[in-house]
């Protein structure tokens, strides 16, 4: 190589690191600025209907309403089959999805650009594959779906309605953001970003043991508390144990307590600490 190209070569290369360092720059710069301005009384109380916030303790509820601002600042909201786009679904949308990274350390689904909200369960095409080959095509009602082109598709009405159940196992918010965060680094398999080696064989050790038991509990007709849509594959399984793990993280952690450990690693939460149950004398 002459010297005239390794030249350009290094110009090119300090060019992109100092624009890369540039742009993070301005990026931690706004997002201090929205978490610093934080949310509107109005919104709070929008945050303050959903059952799963709502039980937060104050200085995690606090930490919420400032990755909401955030993320209301960098993602777009579209409307479908004349769904208004209004506050209560941008904020319900994002505090549900931002309860996914209140601890840990993951960006505000870097890949995801836009929400698209349709105001019931709306039906999309469904291919069934066999050995690479489409063997069935059809449509289906669905309540979400997430892509990993830059959209998320919801049915305001479930989520809604998932947001104010007081107990159950289900949210489809949830569940979405899920796939969001198992496909940050690259194609989803099952298994999000973790911190070594060492983590990610532990867990799929865990999570492939787990899945293997629910399959055999189905096939069996055994008692599980893991829905079976989770038995479809391992991508499925994350995102419908994420469910579990915030939404009945008492029953979750007795029943599988290694898997409810990974996920608590995972989230650096542990939602069992605040959950309101029908035994606590609270309603």
């Amino acid at each position: 190589m002459e010297l005239l190209d390794v030249v350009v070569v290094i110009t090119i290369g300090v060019a992109v690191v100092a624009w890369t360092c540039w742009s993070g720059f301005f990026k931690r710069h706004h997002r201090e600025k929205y978490t610093l301005e934080g949310l509107s009384c109005e919104r709070k109380g929008i945050v303050n209907e959903i059952i799963l916030c709502r039980q937060l303790p104050d200085p995690l509820k606090e930490k919420l309403y400032g990755k909401i601002a955030i993320f209301l600042h960098e993602k777009d909201f579209e409307g479908c089959d004349g769904q208004e786009i209004n506050d209560e679904v941008r904020v319900t949308v994002a505090a549900l999805a931002c309860l996914l990274i209140l601890n840990n350390d993951a960006d505000f689904f870097p890949k995801l650009r836009t929400i698209i909200v349709h105001p019931h369960a709306y039906y999309a095409d469904h291919r069934v594959l066999v050995g690479g080959q489409i063997v069935e095509e059809e449509e289906v009602a669905k309540l979400g779906e997430s892509w990993g082109s830059g959209s998320l598709v919801l049915s305001w009405t479930d989520t809604l309605a998932d947001a104010r159940r007081q107990h159950g196992h289900h949210n489809v918010v949830v569940h979405e953001f899920a796939h969001q965060l198992d496909q940050v680094n690259g194609v989803a398999n099952g298994t999000p970003a973790l911190e070594s080696q060492a983590d990610y064989e532990l867990w799929d050790r865990i999570m492939q043991r787990e899945f293997e038991t629910l399959r055999r509990h189905i096939k069996h007709r055994e008692y599980h508390i893991i829905d079976e849509y989770g038995a479809e594959n391992r991508v499925e399984f994350f995102a419908v144990i994420s469910e579990l793990f915030f939404c009945s993280p008492t029953a979750m952690s007795e029943m599988h307590p290694e898997m409810y450990a990974e996920l608590m690693k995972f989230y650096k939460l542990d939602p069992k600490q605040w959950e309101i149950t029908e035994h606590s004398g609270h309603h």
